[in-house]
């Protein structure tokens, strides 16, 4: 069964990725972006972060793919020398499938704090830099908008973004004159 079961879970993988390469959107797609109107950014800059995350969720499907692959290689030839139950089998395919989870896991760490650093940054833009520091402004910004992981699976996340009142980032985040 693990010998059948994981180069098609593999296959399943790479095709996804290949969807994801070539539609360039992913499920956290901006839906209708209350950034597309502004004239720092337009169309192109709000797409922009959206095609690179669907490349990096590509790799990342295609690299979990791949590692799956090369579990079924040692789990097909034990299965047919040996018992399933053999160490070694277990073993080999331990490690592929433990180098797989976290490849997925870096995979999807990269792709939040990616959407994470977009949104923040369609919000602080243009003549902001030069008024503002980044770095004050952003934790107001962050706890008007928590993004947890789970996030990710919710497409129209950039649509339900509050901006922070401009009186409190002035307050906390202009730049000082020196």
């Amino acid at each position: 069964m693990v010998a059948i079961g994981t180069p098609l879970i593999a296959i399943a993988l790479s095709w996804w990725s290949f969807i994801w390469a070539e539609k360039g959107s992913t499920p956290d797609g901006y839906g209708c972006s209350p950034w597309a109107a502004t004239e720092l950014r337009g169309e192109e800059g709000s797409h922009y972060g959206m095609r690179a995350r669907s490349r990096m969720n590509a790799r990342t499907c295609f690299d979990c793919g791949a590692l799956l692959l090369a579990a079924a290689v040692p789990a097909g030839m034990l299965v047919n020398d040996m018992h399933a139950s053999s160490l070694l089998f277990w073993l080999l395919y331990g490690i592929f499938v433990v180098l797989t989870v976290g490849r997925a896991a870096r995979g999807i760490l990269t792709v939040w704090r990616s959407r994470k650093e977009d949104a923040f940054n369609f919000w602080f833009s243009g003549r902001m830099y030069h008024l503002y520091d980044p770095e004050k402004a952003k934790p107001l910004f962050e706890k008007l908008n928590p993004m947890q992981i789970w996030s990710l699976l919710d497409h129209r996340w950039f649509e339900k973004i509050r901006n922070p009142d401009i009186n409190d980032v002035a307050r906390v985040a202009t730049r000082s004159r020196q």
